[in-house]
């Protein structure tokens, strides 16, 4: 059996003088692959982990696009247990 906590992460992007509507595409970049996202193409999105060891630690990259431009975001996600 596995002990550890599930651990949650909450985060919204918010974007301002855009074009028209956005659209959101997250996707993990590095680290810890273990982290599960809520919704991949949402602004408020949050991470779970079932943290069993110390630390994990995960880099995500939201790319936003309003039709007209496109801007990335990279967001570090950290659990740990104290």
């Amino acid at each position: 059996a596995t002990v550890g906590a599930v651990v949650s992460v909450l985060l919204t992007v918010t974007v301002t003088g855009a074009a028209g509507p956005v659209t959101h595409s997250w996707a993990f970049v590095s680290g810890n692959n273990i982290f599960t996202i809520s919704d991949s193409t949402a602004a408020a999105v949050s991470w779970s982990v079932l943290a069993s060891i110390i630390e994990r630690e995960a880099i995500w990259r939201d790319t936003v696009s309003d039709g007209v431009s496109i801007v990335t975001v990279d967001v570090t996600v950290s659990a740990f247990l104290s």
